[in-house]
This record gives structure tokens, C-alpha cells and sequence, in this order.
């Protein structure tokens, strides 16, 4: 059994963060959470689905969702495009940093608003 206590560069003992990863669930269902308030504060309506980690937006029948992805310290959220064809998968494109949610919801009413244009 290793007992080595682990040390950083400058020799000193560090101690194993366990109450870091423990807190990240609860910041993101907070990010989550946040989202949700800010989609519903621009017009639109919101789901949340908690065991995929993801958020839907919805505005006059349009929906776009995005999902959380990463580790701690690097968690992001990312857009879910649908595929043209149905044996596709879904492409995932990380395009923000959670805490970004205000920001997130801005760019979900475009999206959305650009499904509005008849043309």
C-alpha cells in the first residue's frame, strides 16, 4: 500500500480536495438552475432534465437544448444539434464556461429566433 503523502513543487504536503468534487454536482444543478431563470426572463420557456445535465429552450414551438460537459475546474456547456438524419448522432459543441449562463440564454433566444424566419 502506497502511503506517500502527496507534495507539490515546492515540497510541501497537498492535501487530496475531496470537498471540491464533492460541492460539483450542486454547482451544476445551481448553473442549471441559473439557466432556467435566465432562458424564462427572455421570453422563452425552459426544461431541465437532471439526470442528463441538460436544459431545453423553447419559444413558439422551437427548441434548442445544450448540455453540461467536463471535469471540474473545465465544466462547460454545449450546444446539442440535432442531426439531418436520424441514425446520426447528436454533434456536441462546447461553447461556454459554466457560470456564463446569462450570456448562454441570449444566444439560445437567437438561435431560436433564427428558427422563426420564414424564407
Amino acid at each position: 500500500m502506497d502511503t506517500t503523502i502527496p507534495r507539490n513543487t515546492a515540497g510541501t504536503a497537498v492535501a487530496n480536495d475531496n470537498a471540491a468534487s464533492d460541492r460539483e454536482p450542486s454547482r451544476r444543478k445551481q448553473a442549471a438552475a441559473n439557466l432556467v431563470k435566465a432562458i424564462t426572463a427572455k421570453g422563452m420557456r425552459a426544461t431541465a432534465d437532471g439526470k442528463r445535465l441538460s436544459v431545453t429552450a423553447h419559444l413558439n414551438g422551437a427548441s434548442q437544448a445544450v448540455v453540461l460537459r467536463g471535469e471540474s475546474g473545465d465544466v462547460r456547456w454545449c450546444m446539442v444539434w440535432e442531426p439531418f438524419r436520424a441514425e446520426e448522432a447528436p454533434e456536441i459543441e462546447p461553447i461556454l464556461p459554466i457560470g456564463q449562463e446569462q450570456v448562454l440564454a441570449g444566444r439560445l433566444l437567437k438561435v431560436l429566433e433564427l428558427a422563426q424566419i420564414q424564407v
